[in-house]
């Protein structure tokens, strides 16, 4: 099984949640759209469905991981922001 804090499968604030280990990233965190979990309440490559916010004011749904390992590619389509 191995390290729970290693293998990202609990969150260790300081050492593998979201601000810690990529805090551009958690910058786009949306304000409203998570409830109550915040980007030190979530490792960074969970595979967690998350609110974002950009600096365009442009909302969309993504997966920590995807948006970690940079597999989404945004594309501006009319007034919404797609994640594929």
């Amino acid at each position: 099984m191995g390290c729970p804090f290693i293998s990202e499968k609990t969150v260790w604030v300081g050492f593998n949640d979201l601000e810690t280990t990529n805090n551009e990233l958690a910058k786009e965190w949306h304000p409203k759209k998570n409830g109550y979990l915040r980007p030190s309440d979530v490792v960074a490559r969970s595979n967690k469905r998350i609110g974002w916010l950009c600096n365009n004011n442009h909302e969309w749904i993504a997966s920590l991981a995807d948006r970690n390992s940079r597999k989404s590619v945004s594309i501006l389509n009319h007034s919404t922001l797609l994640i594929i």
